[in-house]
C-alpha cells in the first residue's frame, strides 16, 4: 500500500479518476498522476506532483475522470474541461451548472433546474439520448461510470441508462444497453455513484445498495456473484457517503471511519493483503475522513486539509 499526502490551505475536495486525481481548495483545482499506456504514445506525460491548473476560473466542485480527462464547475455556474496537456476549455452553452461528472469516456452535467446534458462516447447509450437528457424526472444528482450514468431524482429514486452488461443498471435483467429507466426497489436514495461496471446508493438512515459487477467482490455481499438488482453489502455500519471505483468500493461511516471492499491487488481498499476483500472491511488507523473518491486502482479521501490517498502509483 502506497500513501501519498498534499497538505493544503482549507477544506478541500478530491475526486480520483481512472489514473490521476484532482484537488479543489479555495477555489483552485490542482491534479496529478494521468498519462496511461496510450497518452504516453500521444505524448503526454504524468503530473508526479499536485500542479495547479492554469486558466480555470475560481471553482466550486471538480471531477476527474478516464482518459485523462477533468471537468470543473465554476463559481459563475459554468462548465471547463481538459485533458492531459491540454488547456481548460468551456463548455459553449452551460451556464447554470451546479454539478458535473466524468465517465470513462463521457461527460454529463446537472443544472440548476434538474436536467442532465451529456457529451462524448455514446457507444452503448451512456449519453441518455438527448441533450438534455428526456424520460427521467428532474435530478438532484448524477454520476457517469464507464459506460452508463445514474442519477437521483427529488422524490429519492434512482434512474439509470447506458450499458447493462453485466446489471449496472440494477433493471432487474443483463444485455443490451437500456435508455433511462427507474431502479427497482429503491424508493429513498439519498446519493448514487457509478463505479466502472458497478453502481451504488446511499439511502437515508445510511445503509448501501450496490448491483451491477462483482468479479473482485465490490458489490460487498460476501461472494462474487454478480446482481442485476439491489443487494446489500454486509457488515456495513452507518454510512454517511460512498463512492464506486472500478473493481471496489469505500464508504464513509459516521464517526470519520473508511469501509472499502473489492478489488485490492494494489492497496486500494487499504489493506495490506493483495487478495479481494468480499465484504466491507475497516482501513485501520482512520477515523477522521471526511470524504472519499475511488479511482481505478487507487483511492483518494480527505482527513482534516489533508488530502491522501493510497493504492497504485504507477502510470499505467
Amino acid at each position: 500500500m502506497w500513501w501519498i499526502s498534499v497538505s493544503l490551505a482549507g477544506p478541500p475536495m478530491v475526486s480520483a479518476g481512472q489514473s490521476h486525481s484532482c484537488e479543489l481548495v479555495d477555489g483552485v483545482v490542482a491534479c496529478w498522476g494521468g498519462a496511461t499506456v496510450d497518452e504516453l504514445r500521444a505524448g503526454g506525460s504524468p503530473r508526479k506532483v499536485a500542479t495547479v491548473i492554469e486558466g480555470l476560473p475560481a471553482a466550486r466542485q471538480v471531477a476527474a475522470g478516464g482518459q485523462g480527462r477533468s471537468c470543473a464547475v465554476t463559481v459563475a455556474g459554468e462548465v471547463w474541461c481538459w485533458g492531459l496537456g491540454e488547456k481548460p476549455t468551456q463548455r459553449q452553452g452551460l451556464t447554470e451548472a451546479s454539478a458535473v461528472t466524468v465517465g470513462g469516456a463521457h461527460v454529463c452535467v446537472l443544472t440548476s433546474a434538474g436536467a442532465v446534458h451529456c457529451w462524448g462516447s455514446d457507444r452503448k447509450g451512456q449519453l441518455g439520448g438527448g441533450s438534455p437528457v428526456l424520460g427521467v424526472p428532474a435530478l438532484r444528482a448524477v454520476s457517469a461510470g464507464e459506460q452508463h450514468t445514474c442519477g437521483v431524482a427529488a422524490a429519492g429514486t434512482v434512474w439509470c441508462w447506458g450499458d447493462n452488461a453485466v446489471g449496472q443498471l440494477g433493471l432487474d435483467r443483463l444485455g443490451d444497453p437500456a435508455p433511462p429507466a427507474k431502479v427497482p426497489f429503491l424508493q429513498d436514495a439519498v446519493s448514487v455513484d457509478a463505479g466502472a461496471f458497478h453502481t451504488c446508493a446511499l439511502r437515508q438512515g445510511g445503509d448501501v445498495l450496490c448491483w451491477g459487477d462483482n468479479l473482485n467482490g465490490q458489490l460487498g455481499t460476501g461472494s462474487r456473484q454478480r446482481s442485476s438488482v439491489v443487494a446489500a453489502p454486509v457488515g456495513l455500519p452507518s454510512v454517511t457517503a460512498v463512492s464506486a471505483g472500478f473493481g471496489h468500493t469505500c464508504a464513509t461511516v459516521r464517526g470519520g471511519g473508511l469501509y472499502c471492499w473489492g478489488a485490492s491487488e494494489r492497496g486500494q481498499t487499504g489493506s495490506s493483503d493483495d487478495e479481494d476483500l468480499l465484504r466491507p472491511t475497516p482501513v485501520t488507523g482512520l477515523d477522521d475522513v471526511r470524504q472519499v473518491s475511488a479511482g481505478q486502482q487507487h483511492t483518494c479521501m480527505v482527513r482534516g486539509v489533508e488530502v491522501q490517498c493510497m493504492g497504485s502509483n504507477t502510470t499505467s
